[in-house]
């Protein structure tokens, strides 16, 4: 089997996966040239539909009920729908951090030999002991 048959058949099965989508659309428009239908038949609507084929379930879900038949149009709309889903993964991980952040504060939590952190406005301490005592003054 000649190398080219294998990039073929290699487009063929491509699927996204985990890959990022500007991986995947790099390795989709390399592995193309090696097609020797769409050589024959430079069909846009054929290539969009490989293509939003192999996507992964996410993308597919956006992507797929817009019936996009024009290949650039599809890849211009993968590449939002790839950015939004990069930034929300990327909120959802930064709500967790705050989440975890706060739940070890809580009460009940593990907070013993832990300070307070106090504001811009946070009294000064006492001239006698060097200890805060907010509003009160040293006895």
């Amino acid at each position: 089997m000649s190398v080219r048959n294998q990039k073929e058949i290699e487009f063929m099965q491509l699927k996204q996966g985990n890959m990022p989508f500007k991986e995947f659309i790099a390795m989709y428009e390399e592995l193309s040239k090696c097609s020797s239908y769409l050589k024959l038949h430079a069909y846009e609507a054929w290539k969009a539909m490989l293509m939003s084929a192999a996507l992964n379930s996410t993308m597919k879900n956006v992507v797929g009920s817009l019936t996009i038949k024009n290949y650039a149009e599809l890849v211009d709309r993968c590449r939002i729908v790839a950015l939004n889903i990069e930034g929300a993964e990327k909120y959802k991980q930064k709500v967790s951090f705050i989440n975890k952040r706060l739940m070890n504060f809580s009460k009940g939590g593990s907070n013993k030999g832990k300070k307070p952190m106090w504001g811009n406005n946070a009294p000064n301490p006492c001239s006698k002991c060097g200890r805060n005592h907010g509003a009160k003054e040293d006895w």
